[in-house]
């Protein structure tokens, strides 16, 4: 996935099949390459939607999703740190198949 769909002011997107952990639970080690926060950011984890604080994303995957301070602590200097301004953040949805 192109990094550059997260960067997006508008609406930031991901793609939650990368989510392995549990929301505020580390999913990989290291430090992120962006963070957001600042909005709502809609997780879909169970059967209705889920909000998080704020969410890193490491080569294009979800390193952490939680509260603020918990995912601040994967910033490093190079981390490109997102204020979402209210703006919502949603799941990517990706549509895997075509018809000829």
């Amino acid at each position: 996935m192109n990094m550059n769909a997260y960067l997006s002011f508008v609406v930031a997107t991901f793609a939650l099949v990368s989510c392995t952990a549990p929301a505020g639970q580390q999913a990989h080690t290291g430090t992120a390459d962006a963070i957001y926060f600042g909005g709502e950011i809609v997780t879909m984890v169970g059967d209705e939607p889920n909000y998080a604080e704020a969410l890193a994303v490491k080569n294009g995957r979800i390193l952490v999703v939680g509260a603020k301070p918990d995912v601040l602590r994967y910033q490093g200097p190079a981390t490109k740190v997102v204020d979402l301004g209210g703006k919502t953040l949603l799941p990517g949805f990706v549509d895997a198949h075509g018809h000829i």
